[in-house]
């Protein structure tokens, strides 16, 4: 994964929940200043200054990694066109 300069460590997570938070942006379902209020989707728990916490859902982990709330957001917001032009190459070259 190609992550910016001011990137916290590199963690085995974060490429799995870049995957999953941006999923419905990467489709072009909505559009990412509407991720934090799609309803399908944990991202909300995550972008919310609420600190949600559901039965599913402990966003601690993650937040602290980065330090704040704001530094999260903005280091998903810097991988939407990444992980779209991911989507188009495995598009490229998986056949199925």
């Amino acid at each position: 994964m190609c992550l910016p300069l001011s990137a916290p460590p590199k963690r085995a997570e974060l490429p799995a929940v870049n995957y999953v938070h941006l999923n419905p942006v990467t489709a072009y379902m909505i559009k990412f200043d509407k991720l934090a209020t799609f309803e399908w989707t944990s991202f909300p728990a995550y972008a919310s200054g609420a600190g949600e916490q559901t039965a599913f859902i402990n966003s601690d982990f993650l937040l602290k990694m980065f330090g704040t709330r704001e530094k999260y957001m903005k280091f998903v917001a810097d991988q939407v066109d990444y992980q779209r032009k991911l989507a188009f190459i495995k598009d490229l070259v998986i056949d199925d």
